[in-house]
């Protein structure tokens, strides 16, 4: 499990988290706000929400989580491309 007090930039009620894209192979700096949740974050990437899966480290999050105190997150799409 990642640290919650690493790597995050915090700006009040807002913050900066790293977002490894699985698939893609490269990782973006997603904006989240106090409240977002896993499904968010998902939708702000533009993943799929059905076939997508979301991890701290190794450990799954469940889609309504919320993103709390995670510096770092990985997503995994495990629809087909076809």
């Amino acid at each position: 499990m990642t640290d919650p007090d690493d790597n995050s930039q915090v700006d009040g009620h807002h913050r900066t988290i790293k977002i490894t894209l699985w698939r893609e192979r490269r990782s973006i700096d997603v904006d989240i706000h106090d409240g977002d949740r896993v499904i968010d974050i998902i939708k702000r990437v533009g993943s799929p929400v059905d076939g997508t899966l979301v991890f701290d480290g190794d450990i799954p999050l469940p889609i309504d989580g919320e993103i709390k105190g995670y510096p770092e997150l990985k997503i995994i799409s495990v629809a087909s491309g076809g």
